[in-house]
C-alpha cells in the first residue's frame, strides 16, 4: 500500500513561520495545546513544513555533537 502526502493548503492563508515556537515545539518545552496547533501548521502549509524540517536536523546535529564530546 502506497501513502501519498495531502497537498498542502494556499501559502497566502499561512501565518508567518515562527521558528522561535518551532524550536519549542522541537524541544518539547511548549504545552500540548500550542504544540498541537503547531503540529496543525506543519501538515497544512508547506512554508511551515520545511522550516520544521530544517530546524528538526539543526538540532539532530547539535545533539549529535554534543553526545561525541
Amino acid at each position: 500500500m502506497e501513502l501519498e502526502a495531502p497537498d498542502f493548503l494556499d501559502e497566502s492563508l499561512a501565518p508567518e513561520v515562527d521558528e522561535g515556537l518551532l524550536r519549542s515545539l522541537i524541544r518539547q518545552e511548549l504545552p500540548e495545546k500550542v504544540a498541537r496547533a503547531l503540529y496543525r501548521l506543519i501538515c497544512s502549509f508547506a512554508s511551515w513544513h520545511h522550516a520544521h524540517t530544517k530546524l528538526l536536523l539543526e538540532e539532530l546535529k547539535v545533539s549529535r555533537k554534543a553526545a561525541d564530546h
